[in-house]
């Protein structure tokens, strides 16, 4: 399985666990609103992506039944660990790498071995991660430092961080003074989210800076990239895209649908990331001040907006410009199309006259179309007329890379 690229790429593997975990986000979120059950739910979800997400990929890589429920309670073991050191769980793309790395490290092993490592390395892994986050934290407020009031680089920075490490970035500015703070009915106001609830009628510039481009990034954005893509996705990927939308429009989750973006083609998911960006930064010099209490939904923004129709009109003039970026994307970087060739096989391709100079592999023997272009000094095999004799190895290689 390689991660991005070729037919068994891991986003194959997360179809399932995106479309359960959206569901499962979107039905808790409505409980939540009215039970107020936030902060458990979040913990819950995480410990069963972990669940999930380590089970599917173990799957695809080791097609071992025993192997992926070991792979799959070791990816939990590391969470657990590093949830009673912390009292925080991994991200969503650490979960997905730690699976990941399990597999392609021991996946050779007998199923004692396998059993025996895999336990080892996750409590290793678990307790490494634990006390790596200590130094994490320090950088999350080096970080936060850099962004002084600048809503591009907060954007960029949040989007990136909240996908790969969590959201320790985005609190400290929705939550503490990162975020501003300031007077409000003699009482000290820290964060952004906290100076918008304080004063919903009149809110301070904070929120303009920190809080309004949420909505481009949770709401307008995906709209513009779930349209572009839609003919390529209907057949493979509609459930788990379409899930994580209403998850990201509905109850301002963009995590499932980033975790898409990023492994469906990961030069889509920055150009998102950018645009998100330049979506903050345009909103702060027109300084339009619209925030959040829980999330960035559909239900907030026209809860809190003044004037909706204006903001859906900036919202929808994004959306368009994501699409067309999105085509741009797609006509030069389509991964759908893009195999992988590592540079050994390349050497070997290029030695045979390149890609367009084979016309068929078959029987240990390569046909190509002109024999001048075979370059034998390079490739141990036998050259009759347009036929060439490959070894086992080399002949294994160009059926697994070009077939």
């Amino acid at each position: 399985m390689n991660i991005f690229t070729t037919n068994d790429r891991i986003i194959n593997s997360l179809k399932l666990p995106i479309s359960f975990m959206s569901a499962f986000l979107i039905i808790m979120y409505f409980i939540s609103l009215i039970f107020g059950v936030g902060d458990n739910v979040q913990i819950m979800s995480f410990f069963i992506w972990s669940a999930l997400s380590g089970g599917f990929v173990a799957s695809y890589i080791t097609h071992n039944s025993e192997k992926t429920v070991i792979i799959s309670s070791s990816v939990i073991t590391v969470n657990v660990i590093f949830y009673l050191v912390n009292s925080r769980t991994l991200s969503i793309l650490a979960t997905l790498f730690i699976a990941y790395f399990l597999c392609k490290i021991i996946a050779g092993f007998d199923l004692t071995k396998f059993c025996v490592i895999s336990i080892l390395v996750s409590v290793l892994l678990g307790f490494s991660f634990a006390y790596l986050y200590i130094l994490i934290e320090s950088f999350t407020r080096f970080l936060a430092d850099l962004v002084n009031t600048n809503s591009f680089l907060f954007s960029f920075i949040n989007e990136i961080y909240t996908l790969i490490i969590g959201d320790d970035f985005s609190q400290l500015f929705y939550f503490k003074d990162y975020g501003s703070a300031i007077f409000i009915n003699e009482e000290i106001a820290s964060g952004a989210v906290n100076i918008f609830s304080a004063d919903k009628a009149n809110p301070a510039s904070a929120v303009s800076v920190y809080l309004t481009g949420k909505y481009f990034a949770n709401i307008f954005l995906p709209i513009g990239i779930y349209v572009c893509l839609f003919s390529k996705i209907k057949d493979r990927y509609f459930i788990p895209v379409t899930i994580s939308l209403i998850l990201s429009i509905l109850c301002g989750n963009n995590l499932m649908f980033s975790t898409f973006l990023f492994f469906y083609n990961p030069i889509i998911y920055l150009s998102y990331v950018i645009c998100t960006s330049l979506c903050y930064l345009f909103i702060n010099l027109a300084d339009v001040r619209l925030g959040f209490v829980d999330s960035a939904s559909l239900i907030e923004l026209v809860k809190y907006s003044n004037d909706i129709l204006i903001f859906i009109i900036i919202g929808i003039v994004s959306m368009i410009l994501m699409y067309f970026l999105c085509l741009v994307v797609l006509s030069k970087y389509d991964f759908d199309f893009y195999r992988y060739i590592p540079k050994s096989v390349r050497k070997l391709i290029d030695a045979l006259g390149g890609e367009k100079n084979i016309i068929s592999i078959d029987s240990y023997t390569v046909t190509v179309k002109n024999p001048n272009l075979v370059n034998i000094l390079n490739i141990d095999c036998d050259l009759h007329e347009n036929i060439v004799n490959l070894i086992d190895d080399d002949y294994n290689l160009l059926i697994k890379y070009l077939t």
